[in-house]
Formats: C-alpha cells, sequence, structure tokens
C-alpha cells in the first residue's frame, strides 16, 4: 500500500533534517537551503513545520542515533515510489550540498539513507552523476547496509541543538 501524502512529506522533512545535521553541525546556508525548499516547492505543503521540527528536537533528545534506525525502518515500511524515493535523495543532497562541500560523515549519511531505497544504482547515476559514491556498492545486501549505518554512526555527533531555529 503506498504511503499517505502527510506521511511521506514527514519523512521528507526529517530527511532534509537529519541531512543538516548528520555533520554534527548546523550551517545557516543548509537552514536557508531547507526554507527555500519549502516556499519554493510542494515538498512540505500542508505540513507544520514547527511541530515536525519540535518532534524532531524531542526525539534527538531522547532517542540520539535510533531515530536514524527509526527513518529507515520507517522508510521501508512506506512503499516509497521511485520517484518518491528520488526525491529523498534530492532533497538530502540539496540540503547538505548548500554549502558547497559535502564532508565525510554527510557523505555516509547519504549512504545510509541510500541503502534503505530500492533504486538501483544505474538510475542513481543518471539522476546524480556527482555523486557517484551513491552506486558503488550493493547497497541492497544486508551486510553493505548493516557496514553502512556502523560507519556512520560511528562518527555522528549530534550538534547542539541550541543552535536549531525554533522554525524553519
Amino acid at each position: 500500500m503506498p504511503v499517505q501524502e502527510s506521511n511521506y512529506k514527514r519523512i521528507l522533512f526529517r530527511v532534509a533534517l537529519l541531512s543538516m545535521l548528520c555533520d554534527g553541525e548546523i550551517d545557516s546556508r543548509e537552514i536557508s537551503e531547507i526554507k527555500w525548499l519549502d516556499i519554493k516547492s510542494n515538498y512540505f505543503k500542508g505540513l507544520d513545520l514547527h511541530k515536525e521540527l519540535e518532534l524532531l528536537r524531542t526525539d534527538l533528545a531522547n532517542r540520539d542515533k535510533q531515530l536514524i534506525e527509526d527513518l529507515l525502518h520507517e522508510m521501508e515500511g512506506a512503499a516509497l515510489s521511485s520517484s518518491q524515493e528520488l526525491t529523498l535523495l534530492e532533497v538530502a543532497l540539496k540540503t547538505i550540498y548548500a554549502d558547497r562541500k559535502a564532508k565525510p560523515n554527510e557523505i555516509r549519511f547519504l549512504q545510509v539513507l541510500r541503502s534503505g531505497l530500492h533504486l538501483d544504482n544505474e538510475t542513481l547515476l543518471r539522476k546524480f552523476e556527482f555523486a557517484s559514491f551513491l552506486a558503488d556498492k550493493d547497497y541492497t545486501n544486508s551486510i553493505v547496509k548493516s557496514e553502512c549505518c556502523d560507519c556512520f554512526m560511528k562518527d555522528f555527533v549530534l550538534p547542539d541543538l541550541m543552535h536549531l531555529p525554533v522554525c524553519i
């Protein structure tokens, strides 16, 4: 059964926020990119972003790294279409590259995110040719998925959430 639109938008917003947080810093350009995506696209239309941001703050304070694994399980259970999966990666990439660079843990986060998707490597390379690191392994393999998560989690440090704006 396909994911409900509101649930998909919530997943998409969480992906954007976690993409901003995954390097342990909150960059103002990444915040601006998320705001721009909200204004110029329908990605988050109809979501109460303030409420979602507060929920994420609470979840991060209470569940820390478990939140990433929960997001992957939610994505897997959502039966996302190929188009929705591509949009998830597009939003993550736009957020991460808002500061014009991708740090090592941001790359690892993108690989973790990619491991939760059903897209084939050829499709990813056609859409995101600059991001060959998303197609360098068999991300459908459970061992590769586990290794990606372990590698990311090893260096994942949450930034000080006091620097996260109250509203995006």
